[in-house]
């Protein structure tokens, strides 16, 4: 599977052989103008992190920085800072207001940090009484900065960047970098550039904390980081770190009892693979992003959207026809079926319902959660209902491990925070 910005960056460095200069000159500057040629620039020079970087730039070891709105430094440098897994124990439970907005509002990134700020996530992770000041597109000021490995300064001036939130109190800003998914990696530059210019911009007046937020569904991950050596972008560390659960004030405990006593739902289409997709927030996320886009979704819509690396292009749309929520249609699209318009429009309290309601009626779902419920081996309970299944008893023995791994997933997430 090859997205059009992997296309684009094979065809940049067949034209300016931009590893071969970089191999040799430790660096290639790249301006829009030359990106303009064959990808929109914003289009291919947006790398959040390093499971969705570009085959291109994996491959020969290079990272890519903006310096300015029309210049890009390639180089052999790694930017990417791993997000740690979440505490353990339970989740802190915080009570989102049942507000029209937040319930009912585009599933956006702004909508998670308001949801984050509102339950009072936020301000009990920071500790501070918390007001949104600012969000939104701005420009970097001038400052220079070293990374690791890399032998010169890098020069920023006049570089975009985004706010998701800045949240102020008497003493702080708070600048939130928020995704609607929590990934393995994601771009330091995202907070590193934020916490340089509203530094020079606060004339020290505030402290500037830095916080990464990952949303899937109703699990919240917070994390603060902070530059040991501020000059440095490299040089983060986590100092913080907690993981909440996010409830509507009219949400309930979703019975699994009940649930999986109810008649099982046949899967309706006939050429859907059994579903490699572990994560089942993330069935959700690639729904909102259909509506989002208006009812359909390309696999190149999937890869270029930052959200899945290469390999998940065509397993999470796939885990959704699987579901009954997308539907194939000619020119290798996929359109939301009616149960996925209706899924898409619901609160996200009311979206994960829906989706563990569906988990529970899918045969070899239902298994795996009976089996864990048993303290039973769930993963070898659905390799043997897979390979007795009339429809599906002909795969290899690798490709039914794998498939049992995602029931076994899918279950797991129905019981979390769920009653059985």
């Amino acid at each position: 599977m090859t997205g059009k910005n992997e296309t684009a960056w094979k065809k940049l460095d067949d034209k300016y052989e931009i590893a071969q200069v970089v191999e040799s000159d430790k660096f290639f500057t790249l301006d829009v103008e030359q990106i303009r040629e064959f990808r929109e620039p914003r289009l291919l020079t947006k790398v959040d992190s390093r499971e969705t970087q570009p085959e291109f730039l994996t491959e020969n070891g290079l990272g890519i920085l903006p310096l300015s709105r029309s210049r890009f430094l390639i180089a052999q440098i790694d930017t990417f800072a791993e997000v740690p897994k979440a505490p353990a124990g339970d989740a802190v439970q915080m009570t989102v207001p049942d507000l029209v907005g937040l319930t009912s509002g585009p599933k956006s990134e702004t909508t998670s940090v308001l949801r984050a700020l509102h339950s009072g996530a936020l301000s009990h992770f920071l500790g501070e009484d918390l007001k949104i000041t600012t969000f939104g597109r701005m420009g970097t000021g001038s400052f220079k900065f070293g990374i690791d490995g890399f032998p010169h300064p890098v020069e920023v001036n006049g570089a975009q960047i985004e706010i998701d939130a800045g949240l102020e109190s008497g003493r702080s800003l708070c600048l939130v970098e928020a995704k609607n998914r929590i990934p393995a990696t994601f771009n330091l530059r995202q907070i590193y550039y934020p916490f340089r210019t509203w530094g020079n911009l606060s004339e020290r007046t505030h402290e500037i904390r830095n916080v990464f937020m990952g949303v899937e569904g109703d699990e919240l991950l917070l994390l603060e980081y902070q530059f040991e050596n501020p000059d440095v972008m490299t040089s983060s560390k986590v100092i913080k770190s907690e993981r909440y659960q996010l409830m509507s004030s009219e949400a309930k405990k979703f019975d699994v009892r009940e649930a999986t006593a109810a008649q099982l739902i046949r899967v309706k289409a006939d050429d859907v693979p059994l579903p490699q997709a572990d994560s089942a927030s993330r069935i959700l996320t690639i729904i909102n992003l259909a509506n989002d886009l208006g009812g359909y979704i390309s696999k190149d819509d999937v890869v270029d959207s930052e959200l899945f690396d290469i390999r998940q292009a065509g397993y999470y749309p796939n885990a959704a026809v699987y579901l009954g929520y997308f539907e194939r249609v000619p020119g290798g699209l996929f359109r939301l079926s009616q149960s996925g318009v209706k899924i898409a429009q619901r609160s996200t309290s009311a979206q994960i319902e829906g989706l563990k309601r569906r988990l529970c009626g899918d045969e070899f779902t239902r298994k795996a959660i009976l089996a864990l419920l048993s303290h039973d081996d769930a993963k070898g309970r659905v390799e043997s209902a897979i390979r007795g299944s009339r429809r599906w008893g002909s795969l290899s023995s690798s490709t039914v491990e794998r498939r049992a791994q995602t029931f076994v997933s899918w279950a797991k997430w129905v019981l979390r925070g769920s009653d059985f």
